[in-house]
């Protein structure tokens, strides 16, 4: 991939990681795993809540707790993740808060189960001092044949705008090219860490097997940033989106896609950029 970056990416050489060898690979790569593993108690309570509410999340092939209708299930998932990787979180980030936790459920539905590819809404700003980051734990061992993620390694560089629920994805255009030459599987075993930017391409293939694929997930912003939610003005265009700033519990009730009745509107942002291509011209013609 060329290792040419944009000018706005200049954030990413802020302190994210308290070990340093941590730091300089997720700042090149994206995404990390850790040789740490939550503790067997922690996965046990994780397990058992998702047990005891699994019907919740039986309506789609794949479904994560934030799109839940279900406030007060929202919150104690969240309580839950919080308590289980505090120990994790203040041991590997620097001055990170979490502001979700809950689940990323993927049925036993095969091709259906597929997470095709994108790059997560934005909620923490791209042009604060540090970067938003998700840590994903599997319940059961994860690899190709059950969903486990894909990542474009390197890839958070390159497209670092802001970006609202239900906006296609910038490289639509050159998705197969993407799939074929960059993407990686990354298998983690159950109860390893996973880490990643908030701005890194990635999707999850099927599920093959006959288990259902659970995996533990939270999202963290810098504590000196403020969340934000960016909402399309319009469904005719994807470029104008009024800018809210929000409460670092906002995203444990609202429904996304929707625009939000709390919050202060800050302003308007116009997307005027065109996705960088940093992929070889070479394999756009292939």
């Amino acid at each position: 991939m060329n290792k040419t970056v944009l000018p706005n990416i200049s954030s990413l050489e802020k302190k994210i990681f308290n070990d340093p060898h941590l730091q300089k690979k997720f700042l090149e790569d994206g995404f990390l795993v850790l040789d740490d593993t939550i503790d067997e108690e922690g996965l046990a309570y994780l397990t058992s809540f998702f047990v005891q509410n699994k019907d919740k999340y039986g309506r789609k092939t794949y479904i994560s707790t934030i799109e839940l209708r279900d406030i007060e299930h929202r919150a104690k998932a969240n309580e839950l993740f919080k308590y289980v990787t505090k120990p994790v979180a203040d041991k590997y980030l620097y001055n990170y808060k979490q502001f979700y936790g809950g689940y990323g459920v993927k049925l036993t539905t095969a091709e259906d189960s597929i997470l095709g590819t994108h790059i997560d809404t934005t909620m923490v700003p791209y042009e604060g001092n540090r970067t938003g980051i998700t840590m994903w734990i599997p319940l059961i061992d994860v690899d190709e044949s059950n969903g486990c993620v894909h990542v474009v390694r390197g890839s958070h560089k390159y497209h670092r705008l802001p970006r609202a629920q239900r906006c296609s994805f910038p490289y639509e255009a050159f998705v197969d090219v993407i799939e074929k030459h960059y993407m990686e599987p990354v298998p983690v075993r159950r109860g390893q860490i996973f880490i990643m930017d908030q701005s890194l391409i990635h999707r999850s293939g099927p599920n093959n097997s006959e288990y259902v694929r659970v995996a533990a997930m939270g999202m963290f912003k810098p504590e000196e940033e403020k969340l934000v939610y960016y909402n399309r003005v319009s469904e005719d265009t994807e470029e104008d989106l009024d800018v809210y700033e929000v409460e670092d519990d906002f995203y444990l009730r609202h429904t996304l896609s929707t625009t939000p009745k709390e919050g202060v509107k800050t302003h308007l942002y116009k997307n005027d950029r065109k996705p960088y291509i940093w992929f070889d011209k070479k394999e756009i013609q292939a």
